[in-house]
């Protein structure tokens, strides 16, 4: 029989790069499933709502969608980033993964939607970034916005991302805990970074292209 782990869900926040000309401090959110064992908080997986352009051209014509990832433990540089830390649930692994993984299902339709990341105005309450895809994300548990939550309102007004179906804490999870995991790591598979297959544009096509 497998032993159930004590498991959380934070909301982290790093440091961005401010935007040209603004010096206002930028914060770039996500979501934490943490281990929370007698060692110390160990982060399991991360879930992002990252921009990405999959080309030069598509950057230089604002083509930049919104890609949901989600990512393996995190290296202690990483860890040591994190500006905010804000507990949202936490408890016995089949709950907390149960709710978690709910959220990854949500992120893979957000995904399959190719949603454009309104990166220009991301500094804004109603922008498509990567905070609002995190909002979207903890609606899909039932958790709303909260502002200790967060470091500032940027992309907590967004209104574009749908939840087509809420997770609720008062079901009884069925799933054995093997099929759990099973269904966690499959998840994970079908969001992975997307600069993973990078491929660097040509200097042709990007000069070629500015010349238009």
């Amino acid at each position: 029989m497998q032993t159930q782990r004590q498991l959380s869900i934070y909301i982290a926040e790093f440091p961005g790069n401010a935007q040209e000309g603004n010096n206002e401090e930028r914060f770039h959110p996500a979501l934490l499933l943490v281990d929370e064992g007698q060692e110390g908080l160990e982060v399991l997986q991360q879930l992002h709502f990252n921009d990405y352009a999959e080309t030069l051209m598509d950057e230089l014509d604002g083509n930049i969608k919104m890609v949901p990832n989600a990512r393996k433990g995190m290296k202690e540089t990483t860890k040591s980033k994190i500006a905010h830390l804000y507990p949202i649930i936490g408890g016995y692994e089949c709950d907390t993964m149960h709710a978690w993984n709910h959220m990854l299902e949500h992120a893979l339709i957000v995904k399959k939607a190719n949603l454009l990341f309104d990166y220009n105005d991301r500094h804004l309450p109603h922008a498509n970034n990567c905070r609002a895809g995190i909002v979207s994300a903890l609606r899909s548990i039932g958790i709303d916005v909260e502002d200790e939550f967060y470091k500032n309102d940027a992309g907590t007004l967004a209104a574009r991302i749908s939840v087509s179906s809420v997770f609720s804490f008062s079901a009884t999870c069925r799933q054995s805990l093997e099929d759990l995991r099973r269904s966690n790591e499959a998840l994970v598979e079908a969001l992975p970074e997307p600069w993973d297959d990078v491929k660097a544009p040509s200097l042709k096509d990007a000069v070629d292209h500015l010349k238009l």
